[in-house]
């Protein structure tokens, strides 16, 4: 994972931000709009993910604690 974005951090800037676009960097203000919007995606879905695994292990706990009690 820090591989790849190693490889986007060293050749994206030189693509999306480059001098004869300036001062208006349409392609740059695309990609940043598009990957801050798979951070964010990527964000929330990691969040759901890590609280269903959570849930499972609750869950699974109480089946574990309820059977050795009985």
């Amino acid at each position: 994972m820090n591989e790849m974005a190693y490889v986007l951090q060293a050749w994206l800037p030189l693509i999306v931000w480059q001098q004869v676009d300036a001062p208006n960097y349409q392609k740059g203000y695309i990609t940043i709009t598009f990957l801050s919007a798979l951070l964010i995606i990527t964000a929330f879905t990691i969040r759901f993910l890590w609280k269903h695994e959570l849930l499972r292990y609750v869950s699974c706990l109480k089946a574990v604690t309820a059977h050795r009690i009985r």
